[in-house]
Parts: structure tokens; sequence; C-alpha cells
């Protein structure tokens, strides 16, 4: 927007600088407290990334059984998944995506289970 007198343009973009720094300001101060509540709530911050890691690898979130306590979410194949205990689940390293020892974790995860898939 062209201003015919100098001293209206630099008002202007006083003005517009002065805003822009408010809100850089707001979006530093927005990122320090987020920073502080992921540092408050560890556990939470957890969880919500291993959901987010999940949807953004495109695996589904078919529950077979319900979580409890000290659970964590195995998916047997792409879509479902089965909580078991967290040492259990860590005790193999696993991939679905690849398969990587998935015939030997599920097979311990259905023991625990209690059944033999067919």
């Amino acid at each position: 927007m062209p201003y015919k007198d100098p001293e209206q343009k630099r008002n202007y973009d006083k003005a517009f600088q002065k805003e822009y720094s408010k809100r850089e300001y707001v979006k530093k101060l927005r990122r320090e407290e987020v920073k502080k509540w992921r540092l408050e709530h560890p556990e939470h911050c957890k969880k919500l990334c291993k959901k987010q890691k999940a949807r953004r690898r495109g695996l589904g979130s078919i529950f077979l059984n319900n979580p409890f306590l000290g659970s964590d979410g195995h998916h047997i194949d792409k879509l479902h998944v089965i909580f078991v205990p967290t040492e259990l689940h860590e005790s193999i390293y696993h991939n679905v995506l690849t398969g990587y020892n998935m015939d030997v974790i599920n097979a311990k995860v259905y023991e625990w289970l209690g059944f033999i898939p067919l």
C-alpha cells in the first residue's frame, strides 16, 4: 500500500514491527509453557508420543483387550493391538512394519494370553 506521506509509512512500519514482535513474544512464551508442561508430565507425554507415532506410521488401533496399569500396546499386525505387560513387550526387539521378530514376539504374547492362534 503506497503512502504519499513518508511519516505515515514510518508510523505504519513501527506499528507493524510492534505487533510482529508481540506475536513472536507470545509464541516464545507458549513454547516455554509447553516445554515446562512436558517436563512436569513425562508419562502423559510418552503415551501421546506413542499414539502420534502409531498414527503417523499408519498403524490401526483395533484393541483386542483393555489396557491395564503397566501395559504397552502391542500390534500383532498393522491393525490389531493387544495390551501386554511392558516387560514382555520390551523383552524382544520387533518391528511390525518389516516383520522382524514378529513371529517370536507374537508367540510370547499368545502364550501370555493363554491361547494358540489357528
